[in-house]
C-alpha cells in the first residue's frame, strides 16, 4: 500500500492568552496579510486553514476592511478555510446552549463569505465531551478533528465517536497534535528526511493509507515556498502527498477504507496519557466560571424566552441586542480566557465583556418583564403596585420572594388575584412572601395594597433550636468543626459532616493543581461561631464563622508551606425555606493567602460507585475508580472532574445532588466523599516541576490575580430524595424566581390574566434549554433535552395556535414536520436527546 501525505497548512490563533488580544491581534494582520500575499504569488498554496474560527476574519477586518473583497475570493474558492466555529471554545465550562450558539454564529459568518468548512475542528480542547458528537451531528457535520484527552481507548488516526444520544460521527485523532509538521525544512534533502520521520510515526496508527501532516502551530504564518520544494522532491519521497484539506481528507479516507475495520468509542476524552488535558483550568479563577454560569442562564434561560413571548404579543425582538451579548459571551470561551489560563490583563479584558453582556441581559429582561406586567389584569381596587412573578423552568413551582421595598411600602400587604392577603415578613428593606404553585414557563401576580389587619401568625415548618434548626424535609446541626449534620428527614437519611472545609496547599498553576512535596491539610478552624442571622416563619438562615489560620503561601522553593500563618474567616450562610426541599448554601471566603486550594466535602453514608454530573444537554455518569498513570503518562490522572451545574451521587433510585452556580470542578473522594472546589489560588501561567505534570504547557509568567486574594461568595445547594426530585431541585436553585413590579394601570384593556402559562412541558425529566426566536424569519425556537435514562413520550402545550410545527436542526434546518393533537405537539425523545422545534403561522 502506497501513502499519501495529507498536507493541511494551518495556523492555531489563540485570540489572547499570554499578549492580551490586541497583542495577537497585531500579529494576525500581518499574518493574514502575507497569506494573501502567498495565495496571490503561489497558485500551487491551494488551500490554508484558519483554525476552524470565523472570529479571526471578523479581527482582521476592523483593521483591514479594504481588503474583504479578496478574502471572500479565496474563502470562496476554497483556498481560504474558515468555520465551522465562531471562536474554539472550552468544551468542558460552557453550556450546550453557548456550544450551539458558537456554530450558529460562526454558520452566520462563513456564509457570508461563502463556505463553511464543515468539520468539527477541536485541536486544542482540554478533553473532549461526551455531547460533542450529537451537537456536531445537530449542526450538520459528522467529523471531529480531536487531539487532547484520547487514551488507550483509541490507538488509531481514523475512528467512529459515539455520543451519549447514540449519534455517531467519524473522528480524525491528531495523535501527535495539531504541529507534527510544523516549520517543515525548506531545503530539498531535510524536507526529505522529515517528512519520512513523520510518516514512519503515523504509519502505525493509520487504518487508511492517508496520513495527516498538520502544517502549522500557535500563530504561524504559512510557509510560501513550501509548494515549490515539495514539487522538486516528489520523485525521491516514497509517498504520494497533496496540500489539502480536512474536508477532502475525510472523503478519501471514507471511500477507501473498510468503515467496518474501524474501531467505535463510546464516551468522553480526558486521559492525559497521550497529552494535557489540564484539569486544574476547572478551578482556576472562580470568578469567571461564576460570571460565565451566571450570564449563560440568564440569556438563554430568561431574556430569550421572555423576549419571545413578549414578541408573539407584537413588540419587536431585540435580535441585534441578544445576539450582541452572545458575542460578548463567546468571546469569553476560548480554551485559553475561560479556562483562567492567561496573563491578568486578559481576564480583566474579560470582566468588561462580561459586564456588558450582563448589562444589556438586565435591561432587556426588565423591559420584556415590565411589558407583561402591564398587560396583566388588575382586579383588586386600590392596590399600589403589582407584582407579576416569572417562573422560566418547565414545572410548577413555588418559592420565596424576597421583594425590594422602600419605608413607605412598609406595613403594606401582599394580596393575591383571588384578593387574599398572603403572610409575609419583613426584613430590612425586603417583604418576603411564599409564591405559590407559579406555572411553568409563565407568571402569576400579586399586589401590594395597604392593609388594616395585623399580620395573624401562621405554622410553619420552620424550627430553629440551640445550632440546629429545620423545616418539614431537613434538620440541620452544627458540630464543633463547623461542619453540619443533614437529616433527611422524609427518606430516613444522615449525612454527618457536610460542608466541612479542606484547605489545602497548590504548587501548581493556572493548568493544573499540584501539591507540595510537603504539603498541609487544614480540616479544622481555630474558632467556630454560630448566630442565627434570620429567624424567620418563612426562611431560617444560620451563619457559621470559622477562623482559619492558613500557610500564608509555597516556601522560597516551592517544595513545601511557610509556616508563618494568617487568618482567614470563613462564614458560610446555611438557609432553609418554609416547605422547600432544598439546603441552600453561601460560602463567604476572605481570602488573605497564597498557593492554595479550598474545597468543601460533603460525606454519604454508602459507597460512592459512580457520579453523575449536568453535562452537555444530559447527564453523564462516572466511574469514582481514578485511573493508573505511569512515567509515560503526561500528567498523572486525577478524580477531579467538570459538572456543568449539579453532581449527583445515586444509591438505587436514592440520590444526593449538589447543586451550584459556577463551582465547576468536584471529586468523589475515596468513594465516600463529593468534594466541590470552592476556589485555588496560583501564581503563574504555567510552571516547570510538578508532582503531577511532566513538562511546561505554557509560558513561565507570573499572575498575581490568579491567587484570588479578597472576598469571595460562592452558592451551592444540596437535596437529597428519589427519582427526579434532586435534579429538579437543582435546576430550581439554578433558576431562580424573577418578579417585576409595576403600578397598575387602571384606564388600560388588559390582555393577560392574572396567572398564565406560555408553555408546558411534560414529562418531568425533559428540561428546556431555550426559547427564542429563529434565526431567519419569525419563527419561535423551542430546545428541549432529556434528562433521564429512558426514552420518553413528551408532550409540548404552547398558548398560541401556530400552523405550522416541525422538528429542526441545531441550526434550525427543517427535519420534518409536527401534527397537534387537541392543541398538543407530541413526540419521542431518547435519553439526552436534543429536540429543536420551530412554531410558525
Amino acid at each position: 500500500m502506497k501513502y499519501k501525505l495529507a498536507i493541511i497548512p494551518h495556523t492555531h490563533w489563540d485570540r489572547e492568552w499570554y499578549q492580551t488580544f490586541q497583542g495577537f491581534r497585531y500579529r494576525l494582520v500581518k499574518m493574514i496579510d502575507n497569506l494573501l500575499t502567498t495565495l496571490e504569488n503561489e497558485k500551487r498554496f491551494s488551500c490554508f486553514m484558519l483554525d476552524g474560527q470565523t472570529i479571526v476574519i471578523e479581527d482582521y477586518l476592523e483593521i483591514r476592511p479594504e481588503n474583504e473583497e479578496k478574502l471572500k475570493k479565496y474563502i470562496q474558492e476554497g483556498r481560504i478555510q474558515i468555520g465551522p466555529w465562531y471562536i474554539l471554545p472550552d468544551e468542558f465550562l460552557v453550556s450546550g446552549e453557548s456550544l450551539v450558539r458558537n456554530l450558529i454564529f460562526g454558520d452566520r459568518i462563513a456564509n457570508k463569505f461563502g463556505k463553511k468548512m464543515k468539520i468539527g475542528y477541536l485541536p486544542d480542547q482540554f478533553g473532549h465531551s461526551i455531547g460533542i458528537p450529537k451537537i456536531l451531528k445537530g449542526s450538520g457535520i459528522d467529523c471531529a478533528v480531536v487531539w487532547r484527552g484520547v487514551g488507550d481507548e483509541i490507538n488509531d488516526t481514523e475512528f467512529f465517536w459515539q455520543g451519549d444520544d447514540g449519534s455517531k460521527i467519524f473522528t480524525i485523532y491528531l495523535i501527535y497534535g495539531y504541529c507534527n509538521a510544523v516549520e517543515l525544512p525548506l531545503q530539498d534533502e531535510e524536507l526529505l528526511d522529515k517528512l519520512k520521520v513523520i510518516s514512519e510515526r503515523l504509519i502505525p496508527h493509520a487504518k487508511s493509507n492517508n496520513l495527516l501532516l498538520m502544517n502549522g502551530c500557535d500563530h504561524q504564518e504559512a510557509q510560501e515556498k513550501l509548494p515549490g520544494v515539495l514539487e522538486k522532491i516528489k520523485d525521491k519521497l516514497p509517498y504520494d502527498f497533496e496540500i489539502t484539506n480536512l474536508e477532502k481528507l475525510k472523503n478519501e479516507i471514507l471511500n477507501n477504507v473498510d468503515i467496518n475495520s474501524l474501531a467505535e468509542f463510546k464516551g468522553e476524552f480526558r486521559s492525559p496519557k497521550r497529552a494535557y488535558v489540564l484539569p486544574g483550568t476547572l478551578s482556576t479563577r472562580v470568578n469567571l466560571k461564576q460570571n460565565i454560569d451566571e450570564i449563560e442562564t440568564l440569556l438563554s434561560n430568561y431574556v430569550e424566552p421572555l423576549s419571545s413571548f413578549v414578541h408573539l404579543e407584537g413588540l419587536s425582538y431585540p435580535e441585534n441586542y441578544i445576539n450582541l451579548a452572545w458575542k460578548y459571551m463567546l468571546q469569553n470561551q476560548a480554551h485559553d480566557s475561560i479556562c483562567g489560563c492567561s496573563i491578568d490583563q486578559v481576564h480583566k479584558e474579560m470582566e468588561t465583556r462580561f459586564n456588558s453582556a450582563r448589562e444589556i441581559c438586565n435591561n432587556l429582561l426588565d423591559e420584556a418583564a415590565g411589558y407583561i406586567a402591564s398587560e396583566i389584569n388588575t382586579e383588586i381596587p386600590e392596590s399600589k403596585m403589582k407584582i407579576a412573578v416569572f417562573n422560566f423552568t418547565g414545572n410548577k413551582r413555588s418559592e420565596l420572594i424576597e421583594l425590594d421595598v422602600n419605608n413607605e411600602d412598609k406595613n403594606m400587604g401582599i394580596y393575591n388575584s383571588d384578593k387574599k392577603e398572603l403572610f409575609c415578613e419583613e426584613t430590612g428593606n425586603k417583604m418576603k412572601f411564599m409564591a405559590e404553585d407559579v406555572p411553568g414557563l409563565g407568571f402569576k401576580t400579586y399586589y401590594l395594597k395597604e392593609t388594616d389587619k395585623k399580620q395573624q401568625k401562621v405554622k410553619t415548618d420552620l424550627q430553629p433550636g440551640k445550632n440546629c434548626f429545620e423545616n418539614k424535609y431537613y434538620k440541620i446541626s452544627v458540630n464543633k468543626n463547623g461542619s453540619i449534620n443533614i437529616s433527611d428527614k422524609i427518606n430516613k437519611a444522615i449525612f454527618k459532616n457536610c460542608c466541612q472545609v479542606e484547605e489545602s496547599g497548590d504548587a501548581g498553576d493556572e493548568y493544573n493543581y499540584s501539591p507540595p512535596q510537603k504539603d498541609t491539610l487544614i480540616m479544622k478552624p481555630a474558632s467556630v461561631k454560630t448566630r442565627f442571622i434570620e429567624k424567620g416563619n418563612l426562611k431560617t438562615t444560620l451563619e457559621i464563622t470559622g477562623k482559619y489560620y492558613f500557610p500564608e503561601s509555597l516556601s522560597d522553593d516551592r517544595k513545601s508551606r511557610k509556616k508563618n500563618k494568617k487568618l482567614c474567616v470563613i462564614k458560610n450562610r446555611i438557609s432553609l425555606i418554609s416547605s422547600i426541599s432544598r439546603v441552600e448554601f453561601e460560602t463567604e471566603v476572605e481570602n488573605n493567602v497564597s498557593d492554595h486550594r479550598l474545597r468543601v466535602l460533603f460525606p454519604l453514608p454508602w459507597k460512592i460507585q459512580k457520579s453523575s454530573a449536568a453535562n452537555h444537554f444530559g447527564i453523564i455518569d462516572r466511574s469514582t475508580t481514578v485511573p493508573k498513570g505511569n512515567k509515560d503518562f503526561k500528567e498523572t490522572p486525577v478524580g477531579c472532574f467538570p459538572n456543568l451545574g449539579f453532581v449527583m451521587a445515586k444509591n438505587k433510585n436514592y440520590s444526593v445532588c449538589l447543586s451550584n452556580i459556577g463551582l465547576k470542578e468536584y471529586e468523589i473522594l475515596n468513594k465516600k466523599a463529593i468534594a466541590l472546589t470552592l476556589l485555588r489560588g496560583i501564581g503563574w501561567i504555567a510552571k516547570r516541576n510538578l508532582a503531577l505534570r511532566t513538562g511546561c504547557p505554557g509560558p513561565e509568567i507570573p499572575t498575581p490575580a490568579a491567587q484570588m486574594p479578597g472576598k469571595h461568595i460562592l452558592k451551592y445547594s444540596f437535596s437529597s430524595g428519589l427519582d427526579f426530585m434532586p435534579i429538579l431541585q437543582s435546576y430550581n436553585f439554578r433558576q431562580p424566581l424573577f418578579y417585576k413590579t409595576l403600578e397598575p394601570a387602571k384606564d388600560k384593556t388588559p390582555k393577560l390574566k392574572n396567572e398564565f402559562s406560555f408553555l408546558e412541558v411534560e414529562p418531568q425529566g425533559i428540561i428546556i434549554s431555550t426559547i427564542k426566536k429563529a434565526e431567519k424569519g419569525n419563527s419561535i425556537i423551542v430546545r428541549v433535552f432529556n434528562t433521564k435514562d429512558i426514552e420518553l413520550n413528551a408532550t409540548i402545550k404552547i398558548y398560541k395556535n401556530f400552523k405550522n410545527i416541525s422538528i429542526v436542526n441545531l441550526l434550525e434546518e427543517k427535519i420534518k414536520d409536527l401534527e397537534t393533537k387537541d392543541g398538543n405537539i407530541n413526540f419521542k425523545i431518547k435519553p439526552n436527546e436534543i429536540i429543536t422545534l420551530s412554531f410558525s403561522n
